[in-house]
């Protein structure tokens, strides 16, 4: 089995500025629906939200900056078993810090924890105890955002597991993954995910929008308030970075997949007893404080 230690390398995000132009022509050329009046959120995504948003993304949002931004932290690749696996590995001042593993879920990717690296990771510069400081490792689960492409079928929570135990060996005290397994309250999203990723995907995979429409409205669940808009939670710059980060590395159905291996090819039901597993990663965004304080607080009890 390939040892990650001896094949880790240096890793920059940059986009060919081809498939920028490529993004910005697809929104310019949307074919948009119509929607019945007066509806508002409550049959999906309203079309003039989305529209001004869509063109937000294309006239106003700044992929480079953002690009440059994730480009701030080391970030590396490696191959664990066949499967590609990126992570930005952010060590520590604090030589006695403890490493950490940070795993964002779906619709999220290694976006969700930028706001949370430097107090983890430094909590002396930001008015901490240095005694709380982490060694973070934050991987893009396999077929999600560079992690890609899937080295093939059966890449489950389990396996990924596998794949990430192999990744932090060699690191001393390592916390053990906690998987929430695959349940959503939107019903919708975990039976299209899981039944039929492959069909979802085309949609996805061949119109900004659609894959803009079928993120936002997550982010429009997930955060408070629960009447606003899903920028009134985490900023919409962050919103675009984690929206384009899938669209830009094609991943619209590798993604999905984890949903078809834990859910359909196991003969999971989707009433069984679990949790999505997808807030914490909206609280790194929407209350990143609070998150730095529920980490700093369980470790406190468990040093």
């Amino acid at each position: 089995m390939t040892n990650p230690q001896q094949g880790i390398r240096p890793f920059r995000i940059d986009i060919p500025q081809a498939q920028l132009d490529d993004l910005h022509a697809r929104l310019a050329n949307t074919r948009w629906p119509g929607e019945l009046p007066g509806v508002g959120w409550s049959r999906g995504v309203p079309l003039g939200y989305l529209k001004d948003l869509a063109d937000y993304w294309r006239t106003g949002y700044d992929w480079r900056a953002h690009e440059a931004a994730l480009n701030e932290h080391p970030q590396y690749i490696t191959t664990i078993d066949g499967q590609t696996v990126h992570f930005l590995h952010v060590r520590s001042p604090e030589p006695g810090a403890t490493p950490l593993l940070m795993l964002h879920g779906w619709p999220g990717g290694v976006v969700d924890f930028l706001d949370v690296i430097g107090p983890l990771s430094d909590p002396r510069a930001y008015g901490g105890d240095p005694a709380g400081a982490f060694h973070l490792v934050i991987p893009s689960l396999p077929g999600f955002g560079l992690s890609t492409p899937l080295a093939g079928p059966g890449m489950n929570a389990a396996r990924m597991a596998g794949v990430f135990v192999r990744l932090m060996d060699g690191l001393t005290d390592v916390e053990r993954r906690r998987w929430q397994s695959m349940q959503d309250f939107n019903d919708g999203y975990l039976q299209c995910n899981s039944k039929r990723p492959q069909t979802v995907t085309y949609g996805l995979h061949d119109s900004p929008v659609g894959q803009l429409a079928w993120i936002v409205e997550k982010f429009k669940e997930l955060t408070d308030p629960e009447d606003g808009l899903p920028e009134d939670g985490v900023d919409r710059d962050r919103i675009l970075t984690d929206v384009s980060l899938y669209w830009l590395t094609d991943t619209a159905v590798s993604a999905a997949q984890i949903y078809y291996e834990e859910i359909s090819a196991n003969a999971w039901s989707a009433d069984a007893d679990s949790g999505s597993g997808w807030s914490e990663s909206t609280e790194s965004m929407e209350a990143p404080d609070q998150l730095v304080a529920d980490v700093r607080t369980f470790f406190a009890k468990v040093r």
